[in-house]
């Protein structure tokens, strides 16, 4: 709580920023719907968000997602019944910045995620760690972060010994390119982060895709993120979720 305390007090420092600094304000967001009827019925939601707030050398993040997915389980000339859960996972961050040099940044950051078909209800993460730019232009961006993150976990079953609650020391070490065109761009998203408390409890995640502009405002996203956890809440698990989304985006 005294990281999220610290990055709170970071944001009202925004009150007292001078005016004759640089702002510079982005918001980007997306949004996907799926739906079908008829011998089957599936719905399938996802909406995310990130927003970015500038001024001189400091920038404030929020950002999140939720998805939810909904089928129709019952067998073949069976009378309908309601659609229930077949997917639901969430999550919302917020983080600060600050610039070190031309290409060296300090972040903080903190996130709370949740899906419970993963076996985990909540899961808190709080990020502290640095930011290295190897390029930051109008066409490319390519970074990498690295730093210590403390993570609380409350999962949907108890283990062997009655615990539901866990706590890990980890690493995080997250990079991101991004190639702009005139009427597209594509990117790789990827993060890594081993266990310190439980060397076998460690995840990847990565997210390539693909934006074609359609005017100045939207543009059509085609994305597959992909979560692998060596080691899963729930045994009988997959180790690796997966979610292909095609989606439009806002972007201001």
């Amino acid at each position: 709580m005294n990281l999220l305390l610290t990055i709170a007090i970071a944001f009202i420092g925004l009150i007292s920023e001078s005016a004759a600094q640089k702002r510079k304000f982005s918001s980007t967001n997306e949004l996907a719907i799926v739906s079908t009827g008829g011998n089957s019925r599936i719905e399938t939601y996802n909406a995310k968000t990130d927003t970015t707030y500038k001024v001189g050398k400091r920038s404030y993040g929020v950002g999140g997602h939720y998805t939810l997915g909904l089928s129709d389980q019952t067998e073949d000339n069976s009378e309908e019944e309601d659609l229930v859960e077949s997917a639901r996972n969430w999550d919302a961050s917020l983080n600060y910045e600050q610039e070190l040099t031309r290409n060296i940044s300090a972040y903080l950051g903190v996130q709370y995620e949740g899906d419970r078909f993963s076996g985990y209800s909540q899961r808190e993460n709080y990020d502290v760690g640095g930011k290295y730019i190897f390029v930051d232009t109008d066409k490319e961006t390519f970074y990498l972060e690295a730093g210590y993150r403390y993570t609380e976990e409350r999962r949907t079953e108890a283990d062997e010994d009655g615990n539901e609650i866990f706590y890990f020391n980890k690493l995080n070490l997250t990079s991101e390119f991004l190639k702009k065109r005139k009427n597209y761009s594509y990117g790789l998203w990827l993060q890594y982060l081993p266990n310190f408390t439980d060397s076998e409890d460690y995840q990847i995640n990565i997210e390539p895709s693909l934006t074609v502009i359609i005017n100045d405002l939207f543009s059509l996203k085609v994305s597959y993120k992909g979560n692998y956890d060596n080691e899963p809440n729930v045994e009988g698990n997959e180790r690796l979720d997966w979610k292909y989304t095609t989606a439009l985006v806002a972007k201001f």
